[in-house]
């Protein structure tokens, strides 16, 4: 069993992803409970961008030992990968609080800095009284209606509505908004 564990952690570190999930998968199919192969299997997921796995991965072990800040890390890191920042806010505070580290500290502040420029975003979204109307549009400078009339911004922007918070991951999107919203004067 060890040395399967050893094969697995060493084809995590050669970015063998998939290999090294089947043999924490076989592993835990003979051993179910080994919260250390769960957690190891949990970052490979959350390494491969497969964070909803990770999460399930990592929740099992916080019902196994609700004091395992590593499992609390693995949580917080899967919902921070999900978009689901105030749980990730949760998650990473529990750990920090279990054993204090500075991941998880800088993790804690990014979220916070993050949750805070989103409430400012909406304040003044939401303190704006700017209306749009077709006309609005017309008046746009011409490289902005060029980028609003580009399918691939379209698309994009369209793709938003399932993981809003990912525009503010696209520096593309981002830069727009703010020429958007000093042209209607919103800022």
């Amino acid at each position: 069993m060890e040395e399967l564990k050893n094969k697995a952690n060493k084809l995590f570190k050669l970015g063998n992803y998939e290999e090294a999930i089947n043999i924490y998968t076989q592993i835990l199919n003979s051993d179910p409970i080994n919260y250390i192969i769960i957690l190891n299997r949990s970052a490979v997921y959350i390494k491969m961008e497969r964070y909803q796995e990770g999460l399930e991965d990592a929740v099992n072990v916080t019902k196994m030992n609700q004091t395992n800040a590593k499992a609390w890390g693995r949580v917080g890191a899967a919902l921070y990968g999900l978009n689901r920042l105030e749980k990730a806010l949760i998650a990473y505070n529990k750990a920090n609080e279990l054993k204090p580290n500075i991941i998880y500290q800088n993790m804690i502040k990014d979220i916070q800095k993050t949750l805070s420029e989103i409430k400012k975003i909406k304040n003044r979204l939401t303190k704006s009284s700017v209306t749009l109307n077709k006309s609005d549009f017309k008046e746009l400078p011409v490289d902005m209606t060029e980028t609003l009339h580009w399918c691939t911004f379209q698309n994009k922007v369209m793709s938003l509505g399932a993981n809003p918070l990912d525009a503010f991951k696209d520096g593309e999107v981002m830069g727009f908004m703010n020429d958007f919203m000093k042209m209607m004067k919103i800022n």
